[in-house]
């Protein structure tokens, strides 16, 4: 696993919640699902882990004027951005999507990546600075301030339409090679398609960030001075189903602890032998700590 250095400046995270959502609510998640909430219980005995529902969020936070049922372009992924923001520019602590696989305690790692009270994985893509599967942040961090700030302002003041439509499909990919090429030229989502074409890609959360870093130089500041963890190590399992070799490889990442969390997808077939053997190595993970600290 990656290691920062420890330092007296390091600023730990206040808020000792780490936030999860299932909006069906997690006695009806899948088992993918229901294997992270566990992980995150056994590995954090210290933090109030809060496993939302859809009704529960509503209690927490009020979405209702961007989340109206008359708009198409607020999208599942566009609502679970904004609530995510939203818990954390309120709350603070740690956002974890519910298919995310806890391996590592947060005290074990996390500290020493948040000495700017904002941490996130890195280069999740060519076009991505930061992963949004994982947030770390205090409510008053001025990243996560403006963040908020210009993400919600987006919604607030633009009607786009539905991602649905069949000019948006076709411009998103037609633009996609043009603005998607690297994270500075996804500033040009901005421009012609959002002002004139009123459509946006599917990233738009991650480009809207992308945007702050280059055009705050006190967010540029903040976010090169934060040590880096790259988003490829905890996406490894995924990418691994691919590759014939997978299961032998993918056991021996679980066991070398490379890395403290393992993006998963909710959509897995859990019966595909690569599958099955890694979600059966998870879990054997956790029954044998259990064990170890009876």
């Amino acid at each position: 696993m990656e290691q920062a250095s420890n330092s007296t400046d390091v600023r730990s995270i206040q808020n000792r919640t780490i936030w999860l959502l299932w909006t069906q609510g997690f006695e009806n998640a899948p088992e993918v699902v229901k294997l992270c909430l566990d992980s995150w219980k056994q590995h954090n005995p210290g933090w109030d882990i809060r496993a939302l529902d859809l009704a529960e969020l509503n209690r927490l936070i009020d979405l209702s004027h961007l989340t109206d049922v008359g708009r198409p372009d607020i999208t599942p992924q566009v609502h679970s951005n904004l609530t995510r923001l939203c818990l954390l520019r309120r709350y603070g602590g740690v956002w974890a999507d519910a298919t995310v696989f806890c391996r590592e305690p947060l005290d074990n790692w996390l500290e020493p990546y948040v000495k700017t009270g904002f941490f996130v994985f890195r280069n999740p893509g060519r076009d991505r600075l930061m992963a949004t599967w994982f947030m770390a942040a205090n409510p008053d961090n001025e990243i996560l301030v403006k963040l908020h700030r210009d993400y919600v302002g987006l919604w607030e003041n633009n009607r786009f339409l539905s991602p649905r439509s069949n000019l948006t499909r076709f411009s998103r990919r037609a633009f996609s090679r043009l603005f998607s090429r690297n994270p500075k030229r996804t500033a040009g989502w901005f421009g012609f398609p959002r002002t004139t074409l009123k459509i946006f890609p599917y990233f738009i959360f991650h480009y809207t960030f992308n945007k702050l870093v280059f055009t705050d130089p006190d967010v540029a500041h903040k976010w090169s001075a934060a040590p880096p963890f790259e988003a490829s190590q905890p996406r490894r399992l995924t990418k691994l189903a691919k590759d014939p070799t997978g299961i032998a490889t993918a056991i021996d990442l679980i066991e070398s602890g490379s890395s403290p969390l393992y993006k998963l997808n909710w959509r897995i077939d859990i019966d595909a032998p690569y599958w099955k053997a890694v979600l059966s190595h998870l879990r054997s993970t956790l029954k044998r700590e259990t064990t170890a600290h009876l």
